[in-house]
């Protein structure tokens, strides 16, 4: 329970500072399956995806999918806090137990976002709607 809430308030605290991204509102977009590295044992965990901004559910998908199965070119930092993926435009910080961010593009004002919530680790499993302060609408 308190990994659960941990990793709703990590996502909540890496969404939290998005100005612009919440202007074209927000929205709760289907599921991916999670097999390397994210998920426990190789289970195929579900992770809900969540938008905001200009973009789609489905493109939103696909570069959180890619990210999560390691196809982002990978940049290294001189450590984790300055590593991030790159996939078609979007800028992806390395994830958190439970939680991957997307940005487009990778400064504020950001033109959109996404995010992926391992539903297995979320205290009540993802909600059903994204919640404001999540994707960080105003």
């Amino acid at each position: 329970m308190k990994f659960a809430l941990l990793a709703l308030a990590l996502a909540g605290a890496l969404l939290a500072c998005a100005p612009g991204a919440g202007a074209a509102g927000s929205s709760r977009c289907g599921l991916l399956h999670a097999s390397t590295p994210y998920s426990r044992h190789g289970h195929r965990e579900p992770w809900r995806v969540y938008i905001a901004g200009a973009t789609n559910c489905k493109t939103a998908e696909r570069t959180l999918n890619a990210v999560l199965h390691l196809e982002g070119k990978a940049q290294n930092g001189s450590d984790e806090a300055n590593s991030f993926f790159t996939y078609k435009g979007w800028t992806c910080p390395f994830g958190n137990m439970g939680t991957q961010l997307c940005d487009l593009p990778a400064h504020a004002p950001f033109k959109a976002r996404a995010l992926a919530l391992n539903c297995d680790v979320v205290a009540g499993g993802c909600p059903k709607r994204p919640p404001a302060a999540l994707l960080g609408a105003s």
